[in-house]
């Protein structure tokens, strides 16, 4: 299967002008993607205790937000705007440009050599006399001013934040750009600028997602709002032509090869259905030569009613014969679909990072099945990954260590969400009411052949060695703040325990424990060392930390809090009415010592499932991530009815890894 390069933003449809994801750009020789990263320090990361807090109600919704299913319109406010290239699958990564003040999206000129992009700049320190520059860069040092647009005084600059979300377009043949035209009062529309003078051609007012045909005769774009259509202009720069209402989309339109149609996505067209009463989503083929459009509705539409910031995104391939998209499904799933039009049949339904989490700004490489992406929803400025759609394996982008703690922070999100889904069925069977120590799983508590795990595994072993990256002390490297240093390393023990790497985590939990003096941080920290210590088969260590808390909880059946009026007593929940979280940690450490000591059973006595009385896994090279080799198959090559289903038909083979043995230790006595 071959790939054409396309730059696309997120299809949100649901709401007109809602923000856009900022476009990912492939070069044309597919050895590097350039990007714009957005960065609020503010809201990247948790704050430290968040470890203890497994059902605060600020902590889900900031997992919400991270995850894309918030109902924000608009983006924090952003305290840094980096331009950046980088080359998929090394480290090597450039920094074009840094500014406090807006930056656009990017374009690539048509042989790869030159990149083309917009930022705001002012004339005086208090952020008046804001112009609009639009900057060549053909070189590390080379660049030059080629348009500037004045914006006036306009003293808030947070008035043209969605610039990071604005396409441009750079005509093949190099000769025109097509730029953001902004106007404070009123929607973005488009410049279009000779390269060669820096000439202003024309100007079109309430217009986006820009496209040139390959022969760089004509320009496709996006116009209106509620209900927008596809416009065609031709380069003596007249009058545009009306090619199709479409409805609403959020997505550039992608030239087919011959130049005479487009493809996109659009959802809920003006088209009148009969017997449709909710938004249906629809491959767009639009002529331009005067034919009437075509469209197809796409399977897996769960065809939701309209919601703040829901949609689609998608690519299409080279030879126009597939198309990714993904769209939102109940319970907030988001699935990456590839679809064959000619056959109107499903290939494979699958998602990078983790079903959810959602997906926006795909973009494909142009000489490899590589598919980039934004993990996260549009207006968030979520950060990149990298998918190989051949073998499955998910890497995610990180030129710097803001990258790095907005994944840390994305990962934490996904992996809260699915303990708390996973842990309410399993303490819902059980009728347990308590509140849990932490979020991290006691073992056995998820079944060994239970499909979470893998998920859990690939989640920790990912967010692991990119906590390490960011604590690694380099040469000039700043210094962490201490709290964000105690947020990386609680998150840091919480993705080594889901790794399996009990001693790895033990280790940071003796840290943590050194440090710490909350009284009810300390117990939570117990707990989760007791259920360390039942994962490396130190059942009887584990006994006796259970015991005393369990002598703790009954000579003070109450929690120490402090509040900003002092040190409090609370209630501790289940100690009236049921049992307590360490009634039932005692019970399922009871349970997992039963079954490691039942023969047949795929736990052996006095072993760890995930290693020999150690890690489950070598300490893995920077920047190396997962391969997926370690879970089934998604879907793939299924029929659409067992799909749907979430049939699987073979299992792949997990990795032999060697394990690690520690060396001798003396038992310590009761």
């Amino acid at each position: 299967m071959h790939f054409l390069a396309v730059v696309l933003a997120s299809t949100t449809l649901a709401v007109p002008r809602g923000p856009a994801a900022s476009p990912v750009v492939w070069s044309s020789d597919g050895q590097w993607i350039a990007y714009t990263l957005v960065t609020s320090p503010d809201h990247l990361m948790l704050p430290a205790g968040w470890l203890y807090q497994p059902e605060d109600p600020d902590l889900k919704r900031f997992d919400q937000e991270r995850l894309g299913w918030s109902e924000l319109n608009a983006p924090h406010p952003a305290s840094r705007y980096q331009v950046w290239i980088s080359r998929p699958g090394t480290d090597d990564s450039l920094l074009v440009e840094e500014s406090d003040k807006p930056l656009s999206a990017l374009a690539w000129r048509g042989d790869g050599k030159a990149l083309a992009y917009g930022r705001i700049t002012s004339a005086q320190p208090d952020g008046k006399d804001l112009s609009l520059e639009v900057v060549v860069q053909d070189g590390l040092e080379n660049r030059r001013v080629l348009y500037k647009q004045t914006l006036g005084n306009q003293a808030c600059v947070r008035a043209f934040e969605g610039l990071s979300g604005q396409a441009l377009a750079w005509s093949p043949d190099g000769r025109y750009l097509a730029v953001p035209w902004l106007q404070p009062s009123r929607a973005p529309g488009i410049s279009i600028v000779q390269v060669e003078q820096g000439r202003l051609l024309k100007q079109v007012p309430d217009a986006q997602f820009p496209a040139w045909s390959p022969d760089s005769s004509k320009l496709v774009f996006v116009q209106g709002d509620a209900n927008q259509s596809v416009q065609l202009l031709d380069t003596s720069f007249g009058t545009s032509r009306l090619l199709a209402a479409i409805g609403q989309t959020r997505q550039a339109p992608i030239w087919s090869r011959d130049g005479l149609q487009v493809f996109l996505v659009v959802r809920q067209s003006d088209r009148v259905r009969s017997g449709q009463g909710k938004p249906v989503s629809e491959l767009a083929r639009i002529s331009t030569m005067g034919e009437a459009p075509h469209f197809m509705e796409l399977p897996e539409d769960p065809q939701l009613e309209d919601q703040v910031e829901r949609g689609v995104s998608f690519a299409v391939s080279h030879g126009e014969d597939s198309l990714l998209y993904s769209m939102v499904h109940p319970g907030e799933q988001s699935i990456v679909t590839w679809f064959i039009p000619r056959n109107n049949a499903v290939q494979k339904k699958d998602n990078p990072v983790d079903f959810s989490l959602r997906l926006s700004a795909y973009s494909l490489s142009p000489r490899s099945p590589s598919f980039a992406f934004r993990a996260g929803g549009p207006g968030h400025f979520a950060p990149l990954g990298l998918w190989e759609l051949t073998t499955g394996q998910f890497r995610p982008i990180t030129p710097d260590d803001s990258a790095r703690l907005a994944w840390v922070a994305t990962l934490l999100s996904t992996t809260r969400k699915v303990l708390r889904d996973a842990l309410s069925d399993v303490g819902g069977m059980h009728q347990e009411t308590f509140e849990r120590a932490t979020l991290l799983p006691i073992p056995g508590e998820l079944t060994h052949n239970n499909p979470l795990l893998n998920r859990l595994r690939r989640h920790g072993r990912t967010g692991a060695t990119l906590c390490q990256a960011i604590l690694e002390k380099k040469e000039g490297k700043p210094e962490l703040p201490l709290e964000r240093r105690h947020s990386i390393e609680e998150a840091l023990l919480f993705f080594n325990t889901l790794q399996g790497a009990p001693a790895t985590a033990l280790r940071g939990l003796e840290e943590i424990l050194a440090r710490t003096d909350n009284p009810d941080h300390r117990l939570r920290l117990l707990s989760v060392r007791a259920q360390l210590d039942l994962e490396r088969g130190r059942s009887e260590r584990a006994e006796e930390t259970i015991e005393m808390l369990q002598a703790i909880e009954r000579r003070t059946p109450q929690l120490i809090e402090t509040t900003p009026l002092g040190v409090s007593l609370a209630e501790k929940s289940g100690t009236a009415n049921g049992p307590s979280w360490t009634d039932y940690l005692s019970s399922r450490a009871r349970a997992w010592a039963e079954a490691s000591n039942k023969k047949g059973s795929p736990v052996e006595p006095g072993r760890n499932p995930f290693g020999e009385d150690g890690d489950a896994m070598p300490p893995q090279p920077a920047q190396e991530f997962d391969d997926r080799m370690d879970e089934p198959p998604i879907l793939e090559g299924l029929p659409l009815e067992q799909a749907i289903q979430g049939g699987v038909i073979e299992q792949r083979q997990i990795r032999v890894i060697p394990r690690i043995l520690p060396p001798a230790r003396q038992k310590k006595q009761p």
